[in-house]
């Protein structure tokens, strides 16, 4: 590879530093002016957290980075911001700056520049799709335009203010300063919010107090807002809120205390801001359940509601009519904007579901699925929802390797997504893969209790396959779902613990509620992605007093 001269990686700088990406923020672009500078003068062994902290974020000589997460939070969001530069304003750029993770030492690449974005041709979404493909996923100038390029395509956008304090004391100060900045970052990892600069926020007029003046001076739906009060005993209370600017309305809010703050400090933070965005973003969050009580989207072009208001409704009824009216709606947004990752991905996944209910196998069904979700990805290689798509899609086509793959590709876009852990948790017990999709869902069950119904039925499953059966009843009926899967579980279940008349209840509703469903081995083997699943739950049924013909159930009167 040809060597860059000191010359052409500061001009790379100064152009990034004039991005928007960049310009408006004096701490990240004084983070990666030192950073830069340090490493071409032949001391990118010395880049340490305190190094960085003293003498490029100005904090005093007492900082002390295991209390102080600061400096991996600016680099949390100095990798962001340089990623999306390269993706935007920096997309024809030769020479490329990044920030591997683990690392604060820069590294300066020269990269090929996609045919589609140098030429004269046309700028079709079939030539960019193709250019990608023979560059590979991994090159940054893939074929791309900024997620929500189409106006019409509402994303939602909320700001964190920054969080006030009562008391005094070093943990006080840290963490009133590094909550804000740390929730800001790690919410640009959101494939459906907006989220606005925290420096913006920084610099709202203190004699602004009312939300909805603040939320319309910042241009945010929603804003984060908080306090953090210390006691005299060592005791740490914080408060989260999140309020809905049109309305000035509170729509959640919750409380974290640490005792012994001083030694728990860096565990507390860490813990606060996942549960927080276990509650607050994300398809199962506080904001898509408020959107999804809103009107619904009448097409593409609409204003009303959010991108995912579709998606929502679908995994929450998957019923035909809601996947019909689903996907016309991203059929059309596709239309209008070709280039939509997102909602190419939610495509994706709807048709697999469509495959799912349909009285047939349909191959070219799951052919277009899996060829939307490598489109999504293509387009943003960052697109979490483009992974899970087309990890379901490898499940439903039996490539459970594959499927594993491409769930932890996605996992590691945003791994402190618990919605899309709790998804990635349940497709894993569905594939057969109890141990770690049973984790993985069950640490995402306990950040967050608002799970769709087909995931609280997949926790049944995984509590069945450790023969906790009466667990496993408690979560079936958690399910509230009409779908034969929830009383075949229950019917097992039943029979595991010995319940004949209870096992045979169920399943006297279920042939009079499910007359046309194939119930034989080989129909049961379609409702079941995993033969591990299937098998178990048969050694449950056959525990009640039916006898199989050619596979058949039939009750013995």
């Amino acid at each position: 590879m040809q060597k860059l001269t000191s010359k052409e990686i500061r001009d790379q700088m100064t152009k990034v530093l004039s991005s928007t990406q960049l310009s408006n923020s004096n701490i990240l672009s004084g983070f990666l002016y030192f950073i830069v500078n340090e490493t071409l003068a032949g001391r990118s062994n010395d880049l340490k957290e305190y190094k960085i902290g003293t003498q490029a974020l100005k904090r005093e000589e007492t900082f002390n980075p295991q209390i102080d997460s600061i400096v991996r939070i600016h680099a949390g969001r100095l990798r962001r911001a340089l990623r999306e530069y390269y993706y935007e304003e920096g997309v024809t750029d030769p020479i490329t700056i990044q920030i591997p993770k683990g690392s604060y030492v820069p590294t300066f690449e020269l990269r090929s520049i996609p045919v589609w974005l140098t030429s004269n041709q046309k700028n079709t979404p079939e030539t960019k799709i193709s250019t990608a493909k023979k560059h590979g996923d991994n090159q940054l100038a893939t074929a791309h335009r900024p997620e929500g390029f189409n106006s019409s395509i509402h994303k939602s956008s909320i700001a964190v203010l920054p969080f006030k304090k009562i008391g005094c004391g070093d943990s006080l100060k840290h963490l009133s300063q590094s909550i804000g900045e740390y929730l800001s970052t790690e919410l640009t990892l959101f494939e459906d919010l907006k989220v606005i600069s925290y420096y913006s926020a920084k610099h709202i007029p203190r004699q602004m107090r009312d939300i909805r003046s603040i939320g319309a001076t910042l241009g945010a739906e929603y804003l984060l807002t908080g306090l953090v009060h210390s006691f005299d005993n060592n005791l740490i209370r914080l408060y989260i809120h999140l309020n809905k600017v049109d309305t000035g309305h509170q729509l959640w809010a919750h409380t974290y205390e640490q005792k012994d703050i001083n030694q728990h400090y860096k565990q507390f933070l860490e813990d606060a801001v996942e549960n927080i965005l276990a509650a607050v973003p994300g398809i199962d969050g506080v904001i898509a359940r408020q959107k999804a009580s809103a009107t619904a989207p009448l097409s593409a072009n609409s204003k009303i509601g959010a991108l995912s208001y579709w998606y929502t409704q679908y995994r929450n009824k998957f019923d035909k009519p809601t996947m019909i009216k689903a996907k016309q709606y991203y059929q059309e947004v596709i239309k209008t904007d070709p280039d939509n990752a997102l909602a190419l991905g939610y495509l994706s996944e709807i048709l697999s579901s469509e495959i799912l209910l349909s009285e047939s196998f349909d191959q070219s069904i799951l052919e277009l699925g899996l060829s939307l979700a490598d489109n999504a990805i293509k387009i943003n290689p960052y697109c979490q929802q483009g992974y899970l798509a087309l990890g379901i899609n490898k499940l439903r086509s039996n490539s459970i390797h594959e499927c594993m793959h491409a769930l932890q590709q996605g996992l590691e876009i945003n791994p402190k997504s618990t919605d899309y852990k709790a998804t990635m948790g349940a497709i894993l017990i569905y594939a057969g893969e109890f141990e770690i999709g049973g984790k993985t869902l069950e640490k995402a069950v306990k950040l967050n209790t608002h799970l769709p119904w087909w995931q609280i039925l997949s926790y049944s499953y995984f509590l069945y396959h450790r023969q906790l059966y009466r667990d496993a009843l408690r979560w079936a009926d958690r399910s509230f779902k009409s779908i034969v899967w929830v009383p075949l579980v229950k019917a097992a279940s039943y029979g595991q613990l010995g319940q004949i008349e209870n096992g045979m209840v169920i399943l006297d509703e279920m042939k009079k509620q499910f007359v046309f469903e194939d119930l034989s081995v080989d129909g049961m083997k379609r409702i079941f992605s995993s033969d591990k699943i299937l098998k178990e739950i048969l050694d449950g049924l056959r525990k009640l007093p039916y006898i199989f013909f050619f596979g058949i159930p039939v009750m013995i009167f």
